[in-house]
């Protein structure tokens, strides 16, 4: 048979009966923490850049992955394949990666790059991309532009002060260019 313990002191059962009740409460508040995160994001739904039967697009699909995230993927009927990231909290994010074999198709230099990176800008004004950054403008930018990867490149014309749209090359190689457009903090 099982020996009877000793009752416990009265400090242990209060300091226990405190741990529970700060365990219980910490499980309670741990999803309304989660969702306050989303909600302190400045920036607001992330919303498709094309439409689902758009001329110029064979296949188009929006994925949202959170509040303020989503995926974008189209295959053009120029045989281009484009990925659309929307992302962001405090800045509003949108990276563009196209590849195919036309993007760069014999390699380039780094000023031939930022130079497609303009060209495929301006096929997205042609194929109606809804877009909250200027297009036109970000070519322009990038037509002119010969800086290395990464380093971020003002749009002028393009939002105010603080935020002042930035576009940047990311990556640029045979078949595939990423350019990043930025604004914020919001």
């Amino acid at each position: 048979m099982d020996e009877p313990q000793a009752p416990q002191p009265r400090h242990r059962r209060i300091r226990a009966g405190v741990m529970r009740r700060v365990l219980l409460a910490l499980c309670l508040l741990a999803p309304l923490r989660a969702l306050c995160a989303d909600d302190a994001c400045a920036r607001g739904e992330s919303a498709p850049v094309f439409g689902e039967r758009q001329q110029g697009v064979q296949h188009h699909r929006f994925t949202r992955i959170s509040s303020h995230e989503a995926r974008e993927t189209l295959q053009l009927t120029s045989g281009e394949a484009l990925e659309i990231l929307h992302g962001g909290c405090e800045y509003l994010v949108t990276t563009f990666r196209f590849s195919g074999a036309a993007v760069l198709d014999k390699g380039a230099s780094r000023k031939e790059a930022y130079v497609m990176a303009g060209r495929l800008m301006r096929r997205l004004i042609q194929l109606k991309a809804a877009s909250c950054f200027d297009l036109a403008l970000t070519a322009r930018a990038l037509d002119n532009a010969d800086v290395p990867y990464e380093a971020s490149l003002d749009v002028a014309g393009d939002g105010a002060d603080f935020l002042l749209t930035q576009v940047q090359v990311n990556a640029a190689r045979r078949g595939f260019i990423e350019v990043m457009l930025f604004k914020g903090p919001l």
